[in-house]
């Protein structure tokens, strides 16, 4: 079960950092034309439910934000109307979650790593691209 909030309660902050974006249209048709020049392979990820996995974090200059349950559970009387709840993971619906989704994807896909067994054993990672960063390479881990 999730809850998602109402986005137009949270108040707008001068130069908030809100956005996570993917891959630009330009980066994608660059990315296919060398793909099929030099025989690359790709694939798309979707996390299904990803703002459910990232934590709230909470910027000291940011209110904190509080949520009242949804109105189902209180008239149904599971939950007293009066009680407010802090969330620790991300919500859907709050301005800053694209952006904290956005952070804790991009730290896990950094530590990702993943031993080839074989022969020529060896382990592979992936490499965020620098001028589109919601691109990722696979490429040979060789720290060892």
């Amino acid at each position: 079960m999730r809850w998602v909030v109402c986005r137009n309660l949270e108040p707008k902050t001068e130069g908030g950092q809100n956005y996570s974006g993917g891959a630009g249209a330009t980066a994608l048709r660059v990315l296919i034309w060398a793909s099929a020049k030099y025989g690359w392979k790709g694939c798309v990820l979707d996390i299904k439910t990803g703002f459910l996995n990232a934590c709230v974090e909470q910027d000291p200059d940011e209110d904190v934000f509080l949520l009242r349950p949804p109105s189902i559970f209180t008239e149904k009387g599971y939950l007293d109307r009066r009680q407010v709840y802090q969330p620790l993971k991300v919500v859907y619906g709050f301005r800053r979650s694209p952006r904290l989704w956005g952070n804790h994807r991009d730290e896990k896909m950094r530590g990702f790593r993943i031993k080839v067994p074989g022969e020529k054993a060896k382990t592979l990672k992936l490499l965020q691209h620098g001028s589109a960063p919601n691109l990722w390479k696979v490429v040979e881990d060789r720290a060892k």
